[in-house]
């Protein structure tokens, strides 16, 4: 839609074939300039990806994470600058994108949005051909005052710090990742 946040973001981005420095962190931090990155690696693998909500009416942070702790599901529920939500899953080790939006899939139409996007969109990047993937805005711009955070169980904001010592916990093996939705993650919250 003009004029939507989505639409302003699209209009002034643009995809640097750079990886994400700590340099673009910390001005992603300061509020400088907001950072994207895309899930996907070369291989098709990836180290995290993304339920992503654009539903703004009548939606629960709060709610989402309580039913993914029913499910045992362990991810991070993240608001976005759009006011949805982004469902995050972390991994230690890579896994490959087929499976990864396969499972997000999975979740996501257990949770009631089956027709959300899932990051990464592509299953492999053709490298040859300049393919580079979709980025996914991050949380946490302009730290300090930001309206682009992780939530706690109360669906309350938690702080950077909060947020990165919950990443840690959240990080799956390839084994947890596939035991997802089976009932035996066996991880502890």
């Amino acid at each position: 839609k003009p004029g939507s946040p989505k639409s302003l973001i699209k209009k002034t981005a643009r995809t640097l074939r750079e990886p994400p420095t700590p340099g673009l962190w910390q001005r992603h931090l300061d509020g400088e300039r907001p950072l994207g990155i895309v899930p996907i690696r070369s291989g098709g693998e990836c180290y995290w990806g993304v339920i992503d909500v654009d539903k703004y009416v009548d939606l629960s942070h709060r709610d989402i994470y309580a039913r993914l702790a029913q499910l045992a599901v362990p991810a991070a529920v993240c608001r976005p600058k759009s006011g949805g939500a982004h469902i995050f899953l972390f991994l230690r080790e890579p896994v490959q994108a087929v499976a990864l939006i396969s499972k997000l899939r999975e979740v996501a139409s257990v949770l009631g949005f089956g027709d959300c996007e899932i990051f990464p969109k592509q299953t492999e990047i053709l490298e040859d051909r300049g393919d580079l993937g979709n980025w996914l805005n991050m949380p946490y711009f302009d730290a300090e005052k930001t309206v682009r955070y992780c939530v706690n169980e109360h669906g309350r904001a938690m702080s950077l710090g909060a947020f990165l010592d919950k990443y840690e916990k959240l990080r799956l093996s390839a084994e947890d990742f596939e035991k997802i939705l089976t009932g035996t993650t066996g991880l502890d919250d």
